[in-house]
């Protein structure tokens, strides 16, 4: 069967003109003015010994998650200058009852317990003694002797029961009576709590390792969910005011949330309170104006096509047809402007995933005509 990659001559494993925010992250296609923000953001905390604390937002598919894990992939490259551990997670189902824990068990999961055993006895190795290393910066007793119980486990075996209950503890799980045995709740409920956990994970991290710990959490607009229940909602603002604090010195946290304007954020994670905080840290990633659009568009084109293979396959001869230009492919040249010039007249589709939606429907109609090029009767049919 003839695909739209063996028809376009797509790299090897690429399905269409689609960008994967995983596999593609060490690429920016568009919104390299935001990325130098969040660059700008990131240099600045270290110079100034905070942690990266974000807002990243806009409209549904203006490449939010992409910026996002190119952050993280940033980040890994940059490591000499700006030694960071990432935690990266997207936030599942939230409901009108749902507290951090929704967010905390995926964060702790980026981490795993095994690594955690590790980090523990390494932590105790240089401090000497966790509770007192995790009392001296303000940690409450009942989340430090969680964290002490990991000690009980050998690093590189199977943890015991009571290191296993700690664990799910400090993930945000209902434990049961069996918390109540190891001298905790049943479960974390109070806002503080969530925060003094991630504070020690940071403090442990940048003990141990000389890294700050970054979590990045996608999808925070399904927060909507709790400003259903007003008490609900006031522990989420509760966390992230802590989050976002400046004596968060702890960890780093970046929020992605979708939003056609800012009225849209949760008031769980944008209350006035918040927003003090971020400032100048919340950043908006817009539609594409249409010299952007041109440019996403060479982009794919450069990074997924096959130019070799595309040019010398010699039954297509592609070079020898009169609409064929290596700038406007996969268009011929006026398709490409006529195809621009259609998100100029409708710019609230102007966003990365609509585009690449056109672009790989345009595509499967090029290709059930026959044709190399997605050509004018090719928009004609998509009636752009």
């Amino acid at each position: 069967m003839v695909t739209l990659a063996s028809w376009f001559y797509l790299r090897s494993g690429r399905r269409s003109f689609k960008p994967d925010p995983l596999r593609d992250k060490e690429l920016m296609f568009c919104n390299q003015e935001v990325q130098n923000s969040v660059q700008l953001a990131v240099e600045k905390a270290f110079a100034t010994d905070e942690t990266i604390k974000l807002l990243l937002w806009g409209d549904w598919g203006v490449g939010k998650t992409h910026t996002l894990r190119h952050l993280d992939y940033w980040l890994s490259e940059n490591a000499s200058e700006y030694p960071a551990m990432t935690v990266f997670a997207a936030i599942g189902d939230v409901s009108k009852t749902s507290r951090f824990s929704v967010v905390q068990k995926d964060l702790l999961d980026g981490i795993g317990l095994e690594e955690m055993v590790h980090l523990a006895h390494q932590y105790m190795q240089q401090v000497g003694n966790l509770l007192s290393g995790l009392e001296a910066i303000g940690i409450p007793a009942p989340i430090a002797q969680a964290f002490n119980k990991l000690l009980v486990a050998t690093p590189g075996q199977a943890a015991p029961e009571i290191v296993v209950i700690a664990w799910n503890y400090l993930r945000g799980a209902n434990v049961g009576k069996a918390g109540f045995a190891l001298g905790l709740q049943e479960q974390m409920t109070d806002s503080k709590d969530f925060y003094y956990t991630l504070a020690t994970l940071g403090h442990m991290v940048f003990t141990v390792k000389k890294q700050q710990l970054v979590f990045l959490v996608d999808e925070a607009a399904r927060l909507e969910a709790v400003s259903a229940a007003l008490e609900v909602e006031r522990h989420w603002v509760n966390v992230n005011t802590l989050i976002f604090d400046q004596e968060n010195r702890y960890f780093g946290f970046v929020y992605t949330v979708s939003g056609k304007s800012s009225d849209e954020i949760p008031r769980a994670l944008f209350e006035s309170q918040i927003e003090n905080r971020l400032g100048h840290r919340k950043i908006e990633l817009t539609n594409l104006r249409p010299d952007d659009v041109r440019q996403f568009l060479r982009h794919l084109t450069e990074n997924f096509v096959d130019r070799v293979a595309l040019e010398g396959d010699g039954e297509v001869r592609i070079r020898e047809q009169p609409d064929y230009s290596w700038g406007s492919y996969p268009f011929s040249v006026p398709a490409l402007e006529r195809f621009v010039e259609y998100f100029q007249r409708s710019p609230q589709d102007a966003k990365p995933r609509d585009i690449a939606d056109r672009l790989d429907e345009a595509g499967f109609y090029a290709l059930k005509s026959n044709q190399r090029l997605i050509t004018e009767d090719t928009l004609d049919t998509l009636g752009l």
